[in-house]
């Protein structure tokens, strides 16, 4: 499977399934989300971000228009996806329908932000849980949303004893 990612030089547009996005390093995106959390506190930023960026990847989704209702072949599409835009890799392979465990062997959020801020309080991989609630909704049909995730180790908050990060999803968290 290969995702239709295309970037027009002369223009210098990027492009996923004919429509175009825009990509920042991870210094303007932690300092973003940063911000966000200072400006309306922690859990409104989580709230926010989370859905944001289910919402921004749903409509990946139907932009897209995959041929295909396999959920494993949509679970694979979406990690594809996530490599390929640069946030990481990660790993689908233990959910399902009721939800389940995803691991992010590499974040790009959580590797970069002990380096830049030490070590988070929390979980700092809001991008991930919204582009994981879209890509199991999509694959599975069900309606997980923000209530219905959580980060459980991030290497932000201490790499020595959280080498990956490990997202879960089920209903209202649990």
């Amino acid at each position: 499977m290969s995702v239709p990612i295309s970037f027009d030089k002369e223009k210098n547009i990027l492009t996923i399934g004919g429509q175009p996005v825009v990509l920042h390093c991870h210094h303007y995106n932690m300092f973003l989300q940063q911000s966000i959390a200072d400006l309306i506190g922690e859990e409104n930023a989580r709230n926010l971000q989370i859905s944001s960026a289910q919402k921004v990847i749903s409509k990946v989704y139907d932009n897209l228009k995959p041929s295909f209702s396999d959920p494993k072949e949509i679970l694979e599409l979406g990690a594809e996806i996530f490599k390929k835009l640069g946030y990481g890799i990660i790993d689908f392979s233990k959910v399902g329908k009721s939800g389940g465990q995803i691991m992010l062997p590499m974040s790009h959020y959580a590797f970069n932000w002990f380096e830049k801020f030490g070590p988070a309080k929390s979980g700092v991989c809001l991008f991930a849980m919204g582009f994981i609630l879209a890509t199991i909704n999509r694959a599975f049909g069900t309606d997980f949303s923000v209530t219905d995730i959580r980060e459980v180790e991030c290497r932000a908050m201490n790499p020595e004893e959280h080498e990956h990060c490990v997202i879960e999803v089920g209903k209202n968290g649990n």
